[in-house]
This record gives C-alpha cells, sequence and structure tokens, in this order.
C-alpha cells in the first residue's frame, strides 16, 4: 500500500484547488452554454455526453448572453 491518497483512488482536500467548474448534460442547451463560456475564456471540454467547464478561481455565467445565444429567455432557476 502506497501513502500516495490518489493512488488509492482517494481525494486530497487538504490542497488547494484553484479550479472552479460545472459539469453539462451534453445537448443543444448544454452546448449553447459552453460556447458562450468558451468566448469568455472559459476552458471547455467535451465528453460523449456530457460537457466540462472550468474557471480559475471563479465562474461567473452571464444569463443574458447564453439568453441571446440560444433565442430564449434563460435563468439560473
Amino acid at each position: 500500500m502506497t501513502s500516495d491518497p490518489a493512488a488509492n483512488g482517494e481525494v486530497d482536500f487538504s490542497t488547494p484547488n484553484e479550479y472552479v467548474g460545472i459539469f453539462l448534460q451534453r445537448s443543444t442547451e448544454g452546448e449553447a452554454v459552453a460556447r458562450v463560456l468558451s468566448d469568455q475564456g472559459v476552458e471547455v471540454s467535451f465528453g460523449i455526453t456530457y460537457i466540462e467547464c472550468r474557471a480559475k478561481n471563479r465562474l461567473h455565467i452571464r444569463f443574458d448572453d447564453i439568453s441571446e445565444e440560444l433565442g430564449t429567455d434563460v435563468d439560473g432557476y
């Protein structure tokens, strides 16, 4: 057995992580959100069924920009 938590499949919460993010379902709406966030400098990665959006320290989602991209009103609820 090794003393490295990552090698044992454990998460080490003692060191700060400077990234925050969200996972979205890969859909028309999710891809629109990813396009808007990507244009704002957020790191976006596409999986088969999901989209990961990561930013350093803070992730600010501007719902007005997403509404404009989708052509319909969107809010945080």
